[in-house]
């Protein structure tokens, strides 16, 4: 995978991890905790996705680094 390929998914999973937590946080102001165990999956999934981002944006940059 290219640094740029990495880097764009990195972006695209940060983005949806933030929807997700978005998502959770109006249906909760909204509608209350009616079903937590939803809310806990979510903001399981989204942790799960920023730590995928996060480790795509630092393989990329270490690849750069190396190439310098």
């Amino acid at each position: 995978m290219t640094d740029k390929l990495k880097e764009k998914l990195g972006d695209w999973l940060l983005d949806i991890a933030k929807y997700l937590m978005t998502a959770v946080a109006l249906t909760s102001i909204f509608d209350g905790l009616g079903a937590p165990m939803t809310s806990i999956v979510a903001l399981f999934i989204s942790i799960l996705l920023m730590a995928l981002a996060v480790i795509l944006f630092q393989t990329s940059n270490n690849n750069q680094e190396g190439d310098k």
